[in-house]
């Protein structure tokens, strides 16, 4: 049967951010690092349901609801899992294609994921080795800091055929993930190499912080293109993704405000230099994908590109998109000759937010930057038909109109010829807009699972916590403790075997396609319950070791039970109750060496 890929309802769920969905249908307030409101799921007068940007999930403390955002769909407007999949694809204006041919293993992206931290890991200690040192010394040379190279992850590809092929041909993996993950190519005859060599790397992450490909930066004599970037993948797909985002977005949802610039050098300066509010492009032109992007944390964009021609002209295409977004653009002219990274050998971020203060809005950036166009009658006219075929294209009808009546008003031409061209193009332009398909609403709603009760209980709570944080030294440790014996002894059986299960494919668990693979609505919540109840300060292995031994404790304490009554049973019997009296010393033995429980 056709499926929606994995791969489309990840891209969905990305871009639909769950604190504008959740405002679509709560009024919510910020209160730190969440947003509150009152439960759309019961009544309440205190508001008690809370949104985590960071997280992408919502979890109410007075009834238990939660999940991410295709759940709250799900059980806000009663769909099935399918039907809020396609509604949130309809919001985000994304088309899905159904593969027939091609069913993709879940966990086929989870090993990319994998393959791509581990390269990433693999670059960032070559750039402290061998020829690596060569390139870092650049690095600080060009004005970098040592905490911004770390902030960012930048790596180094040294000039060999297998220093990453080696790594990941220990991963075990299949040839058609290896093939599918962009970092390797295959020889003629068989085999891989490094599709990166002799380059400065740059790792581009999703949203959420996981590596998902690359961007290498040409170093020294070697030759080839400037800028080499990861194919696309699974994982990664160009005109989706915008580079440094993972870093930025808190600090441009607080502001509401964005610098977009177009290489990676760019962005890494200017947060160094203090815009902390910055993304760029990841070598393509930058698509109406990467603008719904953008609108969803910020209102206003300041577009910064390169200052020569081919600058301003991607400057205007970039701004003409992000305005049909319903984005307010105003366009940085830098220097000619200058891109935002080089604008910093010689300037202070003073001079920039000069600059930036000077922005123009798009009309005028764009007559200002074509004046050479508008000398005669002849160029003048060629100019005004070009600029009305791109307004043509926009979806935002009232928009187009404005930006068509001030190019007339600024070049003194008839604004009725102008409309009237912009009516025949626009309609030569406009495409059928698809329907959206009708959804069956269905109930979505269950209990949720039952809190802990006992001290046992509880510090398998804390375990199970643990088992979602970020900490991959701690995950490596329950992964290893914790057993399958141990397991079946447990309140929380199955939770803890889905969780287990997680961690042996993917490290650290992505908490927001974990909860779309959660068909039980009660297990949904209770695991939302366990990531919104997060505390850093107790994620560490010996906190989790106290709760192991905790755990332990009253496991032993029940066999024990179970032995006192065996043992009164058999005495009563007049039986022989040796072997039993036997275990129920060895367990106290055990017992008093774990000593007592955790209080939790």
């Amino acid at each position: 049967m056709a499926r929606i890929p994995e791969h489309t309802i990840e891209q969905i769920r990305e871009a639909n951010d769950i604190v504008d969905v959740v405002s679509d249908y709560v009024q919510l307030k910020r209160s730190g690092r969440n947003w509150f409101g009152r439960c759309p799921f019961h009544n309440e007068k205190t508001p008690s349901f809370s949104v985590s940007p960071d997280k992408q999930i919502y979890h109410c403390f007075g009834c238990g609801a939660g999940g991410n955002v295709i759940n709250f769909i799900m059980e806000h407007e009663r769909l099935e899992f399918i039907s809020s999949v396609k509604l949130l694809a309809d919001r985000a204006n994304i088309q899905i294609i159904i593969d027939e041919a091609e069913p993709r293993k879940k966990d086929d992206r989870a090993s990319i994921y994998n393959m791509h931290e581990k390269a990433c890991r693999v670059y960032e200690k070559q750039l402290n080795e061998g020829s690596g040192k060569a390139a870092r010394s650049y690095l600080l040379k060009r004005g970098l800091t040592e905490e911004t190279l770390k902030t960012f992850r930048v790596g180094f590809a040294p000039d060999t055929w297998d220093t990453v092929t080696l790594e990941m041909m220990k991963l075990g993996l299949s040839k058609e993930i290896l093939n599918r993950s962009g970092l390797l190519m295959s020889k003629d005859r068989g085999g891989y190499y490094d599709r990166f060599r002799n380059r400065i790397m740059f790792p581009i992450s999703d949203i959420n912080g996981k590596v998902q490909a690359f961007g290498g930066r040409i170093f020294g004599e070697a030759e080839g293109a400037k800028y080499m970037n990861s194919p696309e993948t699974p994982i990664y797909h160009k005109g989706r993704t915008l580079y440094g985002l993972n870093l930025t977005r808190d600090v441009i949802r607080d502001t509401r405000e964005a610098i977009l610039v177009e290489g990676y050098m760019d962005l890494i300066r200017l947060h160094q230099e203090g815009f902390q509010n910055v993304v760029a492009g990841t070598g393509t032109a930058f698509t109406s994908d990467q603008a719904a992007l953008v609108k969803r944390f910020a209102d206003k964009v300041f577009v910064c590109y390169d200052g020569d021609d081919a600058g301003k002209k991607a400057a205007q295409k970039a701004g003409l998109i992000l305005l049909d977004k319903g984005v307010d653009v105003s366009i940085i002219a830098l220097p000619n000759g200058l891109d935002p990274d080089s604008f910093f050998d010689t300037n202070a971020a003073k001079d920039f937010e000069k600059l930036k203060k000077e922005s123009r809005d798009f009309m005028s950036f764009v007559l200002r930057s074509n004046a050479e166009a508008l000398k005669s009658p002849v160029t003048r006219t060629s100019f005004l038909q070009d600029q009305v075929a791109d307004l043509a294209q926009m979806e935002n009808e009232i928009l187009r109109g404005m930006l068509a009546g001030q190019l007339a008003d600024e070049l003194n031409v008839p604004e009725d010829a102008v409309m009237n061209l912009l009516s025949k193009l626009t309609r030569r332009a406009r495409r059928p807009q698809s329907s959206r398909p009708a959804a069956k609403k269905e109930q979505a709603r269950d209990t949720m699972l039952r809190r802990p009760q006992s001290g046992s209980e509880k510090a398998e709570f804390e375990l199970l916590r643990l088992h979602l944080s970020e900490d991959e030294s701690l995950l490596n440790w329950l992964t290893s403790t914790i057993d399958d014996n141990f397991i079946k002894e447990l309140h929380y059986v199955e939770i803890f075997q889905l969780l287990q299960g997680r961690l042996r494919k993917e490290l650290p668990i992505n908490h927001s396609r974990l909860l779309d693979e959660i068909e039980s609505a009660e297990i949904r919540r209770f695991i939302a319950h366990l990531i919104t109840e997060a505390l850093p300060d107790l994620e560490s292995i010996s906190h989790a070791h106290q709760c192991y031994k905790t755990v332990r404790w009253w496991s032993i304490q029940r066999e024990m039970d179970k032995l006192n009554i065996l043992i009164r049973e058999a005495d009563s019997r007049g039986e022989d109750f040796s072997e039993f009296h036997r275990k129920k010393v060895k367990l106290q033995s055990e017992q008093q060496e774990i000593k007592p429980p955790l209080s939790l």
